[in-house]
């Protein structure tokens, strides 16, 4: 096989185990398909190869599991299946990255016109972007990650959907000449409206929902745009107040005034940026716990009801602070 491949293709998956191993599961699909359809004659044998190798496989595993639970080292293998099937990182709370909130809805007219062609003539783009979509819609139902993050597949599949776009766009500008004025005109557009990208409020639609509560969590802030008047109006209030709020907007409060978050933003020193979604996600009872035990004296968060929470403010963008009350 290496020496029908050549070291090129063996050289980049080299390069993209180590430097963004998630794409390794797109990159030996493209491998296979490549190969499949570039080299027919040694389909016979690779399909012999590869029964082989699942038949020899799969005992091989069992036998392995027996070994490591009798000499007491099955941590180990938990630990390579945590990084190969685990948990999101919202919990229970799934991602609303609906598709026509993510590719601009020209990209999208354009890759369904561009298909056709990349089956044809790119089978591996085609089947990369078919492995794509099947991922995207898995993660719309379920927390549940399989070696790459919802994020990441979204990210991935629309590059390849807006790649398969810039062929519909060439086939359509062959079959319409005139098309080119208009993508001449879409790009000056583009340019125009560029400076006034973080204005927009579409963002406002990428939504953490969990389904079992019905409960939401909303999308970071365009840049720039993690505080607001409302937010330094509300807390100019009080000072020396321990608060927990999103991480980001924990981050900026805790900068901009006298309060001390109990929660920020990922980063090389981090406060315990999980903190606000596991309050989110727990009954009134335990929230009141939890806030009791981290010395909490105000909730700055999408607005929710409990008993011992009395509601004092909110701001525009939808904030509520709550005031703990014994």
């Amino acid at each position: 096989m290496g020496s029908v491949l050549g070291l090129t293709p063996l050289a980049c998956g080299a390069l993209v185990a180590l430097f963004y191993p998630p794409l390794a599961v797109f990159y030996l699909v493209a491998l296979a398909v490549h190969y499949f359809y570039k080299y027919p004659e040694h389909r016979p044998k690779s399909f012999k190869i590869i029964i082989c190798s699942l038949i020899f496989l799969i005992p091989a595993l069992f036998v392995l599991y027996v070994f490591l639970a009798f000499s007491g080292h099955l941590g180990f293998l938990n630990s390579v299946f945590s990084k190969i099937f685990y948990r999101s990182l919202t919990g229970n709370y799934i991602p609303q990255y609906n598709f026509y909130n993510i590719i601009p809805w020209p990209a999208i007219l354009f890759s369904i016109i561009g298909l056709p062609y990349v089956f044809k003539n790119k089978k591996w783009l085609f089947w990369l972007f078919i492995l794509g979509t099947i991922f995207w819609i898995f993660y719309v139902f379920s927390p549940e990650m399989f070696i790459i993050e919802y994020p990441r597949v979204v990210l991935f599949t629309s590059i390849l959907a807006v790649i398969i776009a810039g062929f519909g766009m060439k086939k359509a500008e062959l079959k319409w000449p005139a098309f080119k004025n208009l993508e001449i005109l879409g790009i000056i557009a583009f340019l125009i409206f560029l400076p006034f990208y973080t204005q927009r409020e579409n963002w406002q639609k990428l939504i953490l929902v969990d389904y079992s509560t019905g409960s939401k969590i909303y999308a970071k802030s365009p840049a720039n745009n993690y505080l607001t008047q409302d937010d330094l109006k509300i807390f100019s209030k009080f000072d020396g107040k321990r608060f927990l709020s999103v991480p980001w907007k924990g981050t900026v409060l805790g900068v901009a005034t006298k309060n001390y978050p109990v929660s920020i933003k990922d980063g090389t020193i981090a406060l315990e940026q999980d903190l606000y979604f596991e309050f989110s996600a727990i009954d009134c009872g335990q929230k009141q716990k939890l806030a009791k035990n981290r010395n909490i004296d105000y909730i700055y968060s999408l607005p929710f009801s409990c008993q011992n929470f009395e509601k004092i403010d909110q701001s525009s963008e939808g904030f509520a602070l709550y005031k703990i009350n014994d």
